[in-house]
């Protein structure tokens, strides 16, 4: 993590099969600055014996925003009904201060690093 960058200031815990079970630690870090963006959301993952590390997993919004992705996360639900749980990342700083919500799918084992919508 960088410094300054508010590693830690979200959490969410996803659960990606719904067994009851936590899959995935995300971290964010909103201020994470790139040279074309600003936010960065860090996937650790959980084993059987409820050990974690970094997945290697980071996640990332369009470049050219500065927008603080990452500053809310949420895994409220299958939004696309493949039967894994899916991601909201918020980014309330994009599009000129819109705002704007990610939506990344989860799968198994995994989150697709590409947004969905």
């Amino acid at each position: 993590p960088q410094i300054g960058s508010y590693f830690g200031a979200e959490l969410c815990v996803v659960d990606l099969n719904s067994d009851s079970r936590t899959d995935l630690l995300l971290v964010s870090a909103p201020t994470y600055m790139e040279p074309d963006q600003e936010g960065k959301v860090f996937v650790y993952t959980f084993n059987r014996r409820s050990y974690f590390g970094f997945s290697g997993t980071v996640l990332v919004g369009i470049a050219g925003q500065r927008g603080r992705f990452g500053s809310s996360l949420a895994s409220p639900a299958d939004l696309n009904g493949d039967g894994y749980m899916d991601v909201l990342i918020g980014a309330p700083l994009e599009e000129d201060g819109q705002g704007s919500i990610y939506i990344f799918n989860g799968g198994a084992n995994q989150i697709n690093t590409t947004h969905s919508q």
